[in-house]
């Protein structure tokens, strides 16, 4: 079962990215954004919530949350992406990664690895979401 789980892994994960030309490892982006760390947190939240995910666990007083993708049912495997949120002092990182798991099953596999050719294009785009609400935010508390 076990050689079954990592090969379907493999085969979902390289044709998902479309991947021929070599992998190599995840380089999480991050902005700086300077606005105050709580409400910093708060526009990640809201962000991640807009965009559709499903928060299911956040660290406040670590400036950590993690959030998931609806899940997608693909024959007997099942597919989401898990989203990945660090808060620093005026700094937000965003990680993201497909995961698979085999229908009835809770344990979730992923891959830290990604095409090398792959561009963080939806995380580039997260990362706008959190500025924005960061700007409008402190716009309506009446400053940074």
């Amino acid at each position: 079962m076990k050689t079954r789980r990592a090969l379907a892994l493999a085969a979902l994960l390289s044709s998902a990215a479309g991947c021929y030309t070599g992998m190599a490892p995840y380089a999480r982006p991050h902005a700086l954004i300077r606005r105050d760390p709580a409400r910093l947190f708060d526009a990640v939240r809201e962000a991640a919530s807009a965009q559709g995910l499903r928060i299911v666990s956040e660290r406040r007083d670590r400036g950590l949350v993690e959030a998931v993708t609806a899940t997608v049912p693909l024959g007997d495997m099942k597919s989401r992406e898990r989203w990945s949120f660090s808060v620093r002092a005026h700094d937000v990182a965003v990680e993201m990664h497909p995961e698979t798991a085999l229908e009835g099953e809770t344990r979730w596999e992923r891959d830290t690895r990604v095409c090398d050719c792959y561009q963080y294009a939806r995380e580039r785009e997260m990362l706008r979401a959190i500025r924005a609400r960061a700007d409008a935010t402190s716009a309506r508390a009446g400053g940074g």
